[in-house]
């Protein structure tokens, strides 16, 4: 899991967005439309949240991570150790198999999950490229608690966004 990934879907962007504009295409909203990496990235979300709810992960919720090593977290809870493993050997052997939407099939095209954790632990990572699910059981995730220490990094980025603009503005005087 590398910290590449952010940078690579900005850099996709950036790409089709070099050659819509050196091309002549009159109607560049209809290209963006085609290529809009946001709106597969949400329907993936979507659909990973509708194979969770099916195989009864529960509190879901998920969080922008864009400035770290993926665009995404999924955070869902199991009631167990069984149910965790099975989640987690739908998504590495069987996510791929029963996807049947062309435009996700193209999106996820020389994308490889990945696994992290271990059953026992209480808590895995699948790591889909631009989004990582976060299964635990209920008592590991109030342990670690990744929705509050997000929101506490998104508290202190803005406390630190902050306090720089005023030493932008003390330096300038």
């Amino acid at each position: 899991m590398n910290k590449k990934k952010s940078t690579d879907l900005k850099n996709k962007k950036k790409d089709i967005q070099s050659k819509i504009n050196k091309s002549k295409i009159n109607n560049k909203d209809e290209v963006l439309k085609i290529i809009d990496y946001d709106s597969l990235i949400k329907k993936s979300i979507d659909y990973i949240i509708d194979i969770l709810k099916s195989k009864n992960a529960f509190n879901i919720t998920v969080i922008n991570t864009p400035d770290y090593l993926t665009d995404y977290f999924v955070i869902a809870s199991v009631d167990n150790k069984i149910t965790l493993q099975t989640i987690a050997k739908y998504f590495i052997n069987e996510f791929f198999i029963e996807l049947k939407d062309n435009e996700l099939i193209k999106f996820f095209k020389d994308i490889k999950i990945k696994f992290d954790g271990t059953y026992e632990s209480g808590w895995i990572v699948i790591d889909i490229y631009y989004i990582w699910i976060h299964l635990f059981l209920p008592d590991i995730r109030d342990k670690y608690s990744l929705e509050r220490l997000w929101n506490l990094r998104n508290t202190m980025k803005k406390l630190g966004d902050e306090s720089n603009e005023e030493d932008k503005e003390i330096t300038t005087n």
